[in-house]
C-alpha cells in the first residue's frame, strides 16, 4: 500500500522541478488516493493453480495466468469507477466530458460495468468499441477509466499469485504473473535492474544487460539517453527492435519512489522517444495513450 503522505510529498518535490506537470500530477495523485482507499475494501479469493500445472509453467518460464483469469471484485471496482468519474468531472478537458458521459451511462444502466471489466481483462476490442459507442466517448477514455478502476483488484490478485514465484528466477522481459510487458524499469540501491508490469504492477528482477524484449546484447545497437538535469531518469532504446523503456535510478532520487507517479511525471520522455522513432515496450498503457492524446 502507498503511504499517501509520502506520495503527496514526492509529487510536491517533482513539481518544484517540473511545474508544467502540476495539473496532471494533482489529478493522478487523487486517483492513486482513491485506489488506496478502495484497496482496503477488496475481497477476492486467491487464484488456485494445480501443482502439476504450476511446475510446468515455472519450468518453462510461462506466466502463471492469462490476464482474463484474474478474479475481480466487481463491487469494489464499480464503486471506484464512480469515484474516478467524480474526480475527472471537475477537470476542463476531454477527460471531464468523458467522465460525465460515462457516469450518466452507469446511472441510466446503459452499460454493465461487469461486461466492461471482463472486456478489458480479455482485451475484447469489439465489445469495448460497442460500449464506447453506446456511451459516446472514445474507446481509449473508456479503457483508461475501467483499467484505473480495476487496478487495485488486479494488483491484489497479483500479490496473491506472487507467492508461487518465491525463490524462482525469471530473467525475462514479460511478467511472470500475467505475461504482459513492463512499462518501467528501475535500479535499486545496489544497482540491480527490476521491471514493473504494465498490467498487474508485479515487479521482478532481471539482468543489467540486454534488451528486455528481443534480448539483444550488442552494445553497438543498445543505447540510452538521459538529461544532466534529470539524473534519476534514463531511457533505454534498442536499434534491433526499435523499442524503448523508461527507467528510474533510485540511487539518484531525493524522494520516496512511487513507480506509477514516476511514469506520469516522465511523459516528456515518451514524447522524446517517439520523436526519435522508438515505440513503447508496454502492450497495455491506457494512461499514457489517453493523457498524451
Amino acid at each position: 500500500m502507498a503511504d499517501i503522505a509520502l506520495l503527496e510529498k514526492s509529487r510536491d518535490q517533482i513539481l518544484k522541478k517540473r511545474p508544467a506537470y502540476t495539473d496532471i500530477l494533482n489529478f493522478y495523485v487523487r486517483v492513486f488516493q482513491a485506489q488506496e482507499e478502495i484497496r482496503r475494501q477488496i475481497r477476492i479469493d486467491p487464484v488456485s493453480i494445480d501443482p502439476s500445472l504450476l511446475d510446468k509453467k515455472l519450468g518453462h518460464d510461462m506466466p502463471l495466468i492469462d490476464p482474463d483469469q484474474f478474479v475481480m471484485d466487481q463491487s469494489a471496482s464499480g464503486r471506484l469507477l464512480e469515484t474516478l468519474c467524480d474526480i475527472a468531472e471537475n477537470r476542463s478537458d476531454a477527460l471531464s466530458k468523458a467522465a460525465v458521459s460515462l457516469k450518466s451511462a452507469m446511472a441510466n444502466s446503459r452499460i454493465n460495468t461487469e461486461t466492461l471489466f471482463d472486456a478489458v481483462l480479455a482485451s475484447d476490442g469489439e465489445t469495448l468499441s460497442t460500449l464506447s459507442g453506446t456511451i459516446g466517448i472514445t474507446a481509449g477514455h473508456l479503457i483508461m477509466f475501467a483499467f484505473l478502476s480495476m487496478s487495485p483488484v488486479i494488483e491484489t490478485g497479483a500479490g496473491q499469485l506472487s507467492v508461487y514465484l518465491k525463490d524462482r528466477s525469471h530473467d525475462k522481459g514479460y511478467c511472470p504473473v500475467c505475461g504482459n510487458y513492463p512499462d518501467l524499469f528501475f535500479l535499486d540501491d545496489t544497482g540491480k535492474r527490476h521491471l514493473k508490469c504494465s498490467f498487474c504492477s508485479h515487479c521482478w528482477e532481471v539482468g543489467r544487460m540486454g534488451c528486455v524484449i528481443c534480448e539483444n546484447n550488442d552494445p553497438d545497437t543498445r543505447q540510452y539517453f538521459f538529461s544532466p538535469e534529470e539524473k534519476e531518469y534514463r531511457v533505454d532504446v534498442c536499434e534491433a527492435c526499435r523499442k524503448y523503456i523508461k527507467g528510474v535510478d533510485t540511487r539518484h532520487l531525493d524522494r520516496a519512489f512511487f513507480p506509477k507517479l514516476e511514469l506520469v511525471a516522465t511523459m516528456h520522455l515518451d514524447i522524446k522517444a517517439g520523436e526519435a522513432g522508438y515505440t513503447s515496450l508496454s502492450d497495455f498503457d491506457p494512461i499514457k495513450e489517453e493523457t498524451l492524446s
